[in-house]
């Protein structure tokens, strides 16, 4: 797994590529703590590589969406194939964790299934 910082007009992001797992999942949570104690923007993570994720991976996800919320902060995942979106609504953290199509773009809105 690769971690890679960026800064943009809407705050930082950090792109994860490869795999994010229970090996690989505290270097993400090092990397986001560092971010977050070294700015006070928004933090995106932009997942547009990242080509496997388990559990783990799922759990950093929603530990960093609820310190941002008690923090008053913005926290999103970004840029998420249709893969990442299938697995957030599987997993039901489609209708907690903030999904945006880009740094600062528009928040992608589950559809309801129609049945």
């Amino acid at each position: 797994m690769d971690i890679i910082e960026s800064k943009h007009a809407h705050g930082y992001s950090l792109k994860v590529t490869r795999s994010l797992d229970r090996t690989m999942v505290s270097e993400l949570d090092k990397s986001l703590k560092l971010l977050w104690n070294k700015h006070d923007g928004a933090v995106f993570v932009d997942v547009s590589e990242l080509q496997s994720i388990d559990s783990a991976g799922l759990t950093v996800f929603l530990k960093w969406h609820r310190k941002a919320l008690a923090e008053e902060r913005r926290f999103a995942l970004v840029q998420c194939s249709g893969f990442h979106l299938k697995l957030l609504e599987i997993t039901r953290l489609d209708e907690e964790l903030v999904v945006m199509t880009e740094p600062g773009g528009s928040r992608v809105r589950r559809v309801a299934n129609s049945a």
